[in-house]
Order: C-alpha cells, then structure tokens, then sequence
C-alpha cells in the first residue's frame, strides 16, 4: 500500500485547553478523510493502524503531537476519527501559525503530501474572550501587554475571586463616585476603598479594620480621625484599678513602669490614662520587642482626665498637677513647687467638686 494517498473531507477544531462554557471543551478533532491509491481507488474496507502526527513544517520540520490509532475503520475508503482520543491535543500544539498534518499506514512510509491545517470559522476569534452569556476562565492564565475591559453600564464591576467565591479585589464603575477599586477581606468585606471624591476634589483612599505596614511608610500629609491625643502603653507597676483619665507617676522602685499619683506637685508625672470622655488615642507608640501591654497614657494632645477643685476651681487655661487625690489634677498654684509637676492645661472648667475636664496635656 506504498502508493496510497489521502483526501481530507472536512475537519474541524474542537479543541481549547481553556473551557469558556459551562462544560469543558475537549481536547479533540475530528477528522474525516478518505484513503486510496495513486490512482484513486479506495483501500479496501476494513480496519487499519493509522500514525497520525502534527508538524510544523510542510516537508520535514519538528513533531508537534502524534498518535497511533490502531482501529481506523475505512469503508470505501472513507474514515471518521477523533484526533487526541489517545493522546490528548494540548491547545500549545498550536502556538504557531503552520501546522500540518501527517498520516502514515502501518507498514507503509507517510503519505503525500501533508494537509495543512487551517480553522473553522468561529475559531477566527481565538484573540477575544466572548462572555456576553457568562463564562468562566479556569487554570492559569499569563497575559502579556494591556488588557482593556469595556464597562457599559453604570454599576457593573470585574470582580476577582479567592477560592470561596467571594471577591476580593473589585474594580467598579458606580455613578455616585465615578469608579474606584474595592480590596476586600475573606468574608467579602471591604478593606481597602480607593476612589475619587464625588466633587471631583481628587482620589482617596480608605482603610476599614487595622493595617500593618513593614518598613518605612512616607507621607506628606497624615490627618487621624480617629483620637485626639498620642499615647504609649506601659505597664502599671501598682495593683490598685487604674480608671480612664486617672493622673500617672513614675515608679521609681519598678523602672519602666507607671503607677497612679497619689502626692502633689509629682515632679514624676507621665501622663494621663487616655480614653475617658470617649476620646481615643489618635496615635500610639510601640516598639514591637519592648514591653508595654499596659495601659496607654496620653503624652500630648488633648484628653479627659479626672480633677478636683480642692486647690481652688478650674478655669480654661489653668496649669494642672497632681493632687493627693489618687489619680486627680487640680489647679497649679504654688509656682515654687509646678516646675516639672505640670500635666498640662484645662480646657474647660471645674467650679468644685470632682469631675472630668479637658485637658491639654502638656507635660513640664
């Protein structure tokens, strides 16, 4: 059957690694040709061993695949196969433009000439991912260069999932903000929001939750919303129960250590316990590998601390000390002994009595 040759009927492409359906697409082709000899008559019927290869040249050239098919069933010449039913085609089988293929019967060399392989015609649009039905891209996917995505309408997104589902990183386009990106946590939450101001003003970035940042952050401006005053936390040496906005010493028989005043004029006097009155700590200092899960203490800014009116009542402006009093500020009188018994300055008034007054903390 030396002088056998080959006509192919019709071919079409079915396989594509990537599946952009609900079902995936199999890795196959399927082939209908006809064998004969050199003058044109078919083979006789029956079942034959058939080789087929795929090169990338016409003449000579490298095997891209190839496979054996030992049942070909040829009736009148005429056979009907799928292409990588043995051995599966992998879509990089194609990664060029030329392909040919080759067809060799048992015992016989390969046949003449080779078919050039073209593309059924909706293959033609291999280079678009068409997802106006929906569609899903699965296994890895490399691009190289610009990807554009076209948003139609307002409110639609490109959501990127985690392997829950949920997504994580959505980049929308809503009316109120003029578009923006969403980076979500596990749950779907939204962390990380950047968007530009509805006025146009320029993009802004909101953080929900807490953030770690690893090395050195700059910035030119930073404005916290979130507390008035800086703080640091330190253990408190004492077992006495510490309240928020209570006047704090330092312990000079537990170095590093703090303790509620409790004498007058402390030219020990560190700070106040931040978080009375509903303000918050705006910044705290902490050095990871030095101690300090203690209480944090307001070193500047403004906080609500406790105070009395034994030394005579408070007016804005006031310096404060400490008092006997454990934990209270009161009025600064004796200029002799504030130096460096001073915590700060009043806000507000306190005409008698004890209470909670704002305080600016300012230690000297």
């Amino acid at each position: 059957m030396n002088n056998s040759t080959f006509a192919v009927f019709t071919v079409a492409l079915l396989a594509v690694t990537v599946s952009l359906g609900i079902a995936a697409v199999p890795q196959l082709i399927s082939l209908q040709g006809k064998l004969t000899d050199v003058s044109g008559t078919p083979v006789p019927d029956g079942t034959y061993q058939v080789t087929f290869t795929i090169y990338d040249s016409e003449i000579g050239g490298d095997s891209k695949w190839s496979e054996i098919n030992p049942a070909v069933v040829a009736v009148d010449g005429a056979f009907d196969v799928l292409l990588g039913s043995i051995n599966p085609i992998h879509n990089s089988v194609f990664s060029d433009e030329g392909r040919w293929l080759g067809i060799t019967l048992a015992g016989d060399d390969e046949m003449t000439p080779r078919w050039r392989i073209g593309s059924a015609p909706f293959a033609q649009r291999v280079s678009t991912i068409d997802g106006s039905a929906g569609g899903t891209i699965s296994g890895a996917v490399t691009l190289n260069g610009r990807v554009d995505v076209g948003l139609d309408s307002v409110g639609v997104s490109i959501d990127l999932h985690n392997g829950s589902g949920l997504p994580t990183v959505t980049i929308f386009n809503a009316e109120q903000n003029g578009g923006g990106i969403y980076l979500n946590d596990e749950n779907g939450v939204s962390q990380i929001l950047m968007y530009p101001d509805p006025d146009g003003s320029g993009a802004r970035m909101y953080i929900d939750g807490g953030m770690i940042i690893t090395g050195t952050a700059v910035t030119g401006i930073l404005e916290i919303t979130g507390g008035s005053d800086l703080a640091e936390p330190f253990a408190i040496s004492d077992s006495v129960s510490l309240p928020v906005g209570a006047l704090v010493v330092i312990d000079d028989k537990n170095p590093g250590e703090l303790k509620m005043s409790a004498v007058p004029y402390d030219r020990r006097v560190a700070g106040v316990v931040s978080g009375a009155g509903g303000i918050n700590p705006g910044l705290t200092l902490k050095q990871g590998n030095v101690p300090g899960n203690g209480r944090n203490i307001a070193l500047t800014g403004r906080v609500y601390a406790l105070a009395t009116a034994s030394n005579g009542g408070i007016i804005p402006g006031d310096l404060l000390t400490t008092s006997k009093l454990p934990g209270y500020a009161m009025k600064a009188t004796d200029k002799g002994r504030r130096d460096g018994a001073v915590v700060g300055k009043a806000m507000t008034a306190l005409e008698k009595g004890e209470g909670l007054i704002l305080v600016l903390v300012n230690l000297q």
